[in-house]
């Protein structure tokens, strides 16, 4: 994934979708914790440029154990950027009415000397989970946000734009990663009329001479 991790090996020449890369993360919280802080420190590295409406639509299909995951990490990063509380509450909104007990917490999670030391996560406990509390991993496993930026065009455009549709279009339009408008929909998960309307106004703007974007 092209997304800014410190770790050894070539950048993909595609960049990765951002929205899509973290729900394909989530799972990690019952696989791989260093994966899933990993994913948390990023997180705190990349919260303003993170299209939250889009996350929030894509989220909505997520199996409720992961939906309480997702609801968590917004919550923990509502803290810093009070967006994430529309994905914490639309989350909390979509779960069906399920136990704590229901959701598997994975082994070492609740490790009584971990729980001593670290103390109880606030966040997950909002949901009836207790574990130890759950920190980003260290912030040098991360690149700074300046070679976030260099490893991803996507959030590149974000950075100039905003993270919005209209970044979103421009990125797909500038790297040629979809044929037109609809397919653009398609991708972004946005209204057909979003995807025309901005990619018409790239078009007249020829923004493909402005911008030279690998993809």
């Amino acid at each position: 994934m092209s997304l800014g991790f410190a770790i050894s090996g070539k950048i993909p020449k595609v960049s990765s979708d951002p929205e899509i890369a973290i729900l394909d993360l989530l799972p990690s919280f019952f696989e791989d914790r260093k994966l899933f802080r990993l994913l948390l420190a990023w997180l705190h590295v990349t919260s303003e440029l993170i299209h939250i409406e889009r996350l929030n639509t894509l989220a909505r299909k997520l199996e409720p154990r992961l939906k309480v995951i997702m609801a968590t990490v917004a919550l923990k990063l509502t803290q810093q950027d009070r967006r994430w509380n529309l994905i914490h509450e639309s989350m909390k909104k979509s779960l069906p009415r399920i136990k704590a007990n229901r959701i598997e917490i994975p082994e070492g999670y609740d490790n009584p000397f971990l729980l001593s030391k670290n103390g109880l996560d606030l966040e997950f406990a909002r949901f009836g989970l207790r574990l130890a509390k759950l920190t980003p991993e260290d912030s040098k496993k991360i690149l700074v946000l300046r070679g976030v930026l260099a490893a991803n065009g996507w959030l590149r455009l974000r950075a100039l734009i905003g993270s919005n549709f209209r970044a979103d279009v421009a990125y797909l339009y500038v790297s040629e990663r979809v044929k037109g408008p609809a397919d653009a929909a398609r991708v972004l998960s946005c209204s057909r009329d979003t995807a025309y309307r901005n990619w018409r106004s790239l078009e007249d703007a020829d923004v493909r001479k402005l911008l030279k974007l690998s993809a």
